[in-house]
């Protein structure tokens, strides 16, 4: 039985966010499941001074259009939705900002 390359990343996809999951994020008050990455933080005054921040992976089907500036609350936590970053085969990283409760 042959399966296209696109079926199998699809049922990749669905079998990492039903088993996977590790945070819920509420967007336009639906609820999703997501993989939370919150990476270590290292910070110096003056030279090698470093930032990152926390990103949610979802589905792209679940990501609303035009996401960018949109609040979003991911485990009862606020943030607002920063660049949109879609791999092109059905998965979305949101790099997210935190805000004030």
């Amino acid at each position: 039985m042959s399966t296209s390359f696109a079926a199998a990343i699809a049922r990749l996809n669905a079998s990492v966010l039903k088993c996977l999951p590790n945070a819920q994020a509420v967007i336009g008050g639906v609820s999703y499941d997501v993989l939370l990455s919150e990476p270590y933080v290292s910070a110096s005054v003056g030279l090698g001074m470093a930032t990152s921040q926390p990103t949610i992976a979802l589905a792209t089907a679940n990501v609303p259009t035009a996401p960018e500036g949109q609040a979003i609350t991911v485990n009862n936590v606020p943030y607002i939705i920063g660049p949109h970053q879609p791999d092109g085969h059905g998965m979305s990283v949101l790099l997210l900002s935190r805000t004030s409760p």
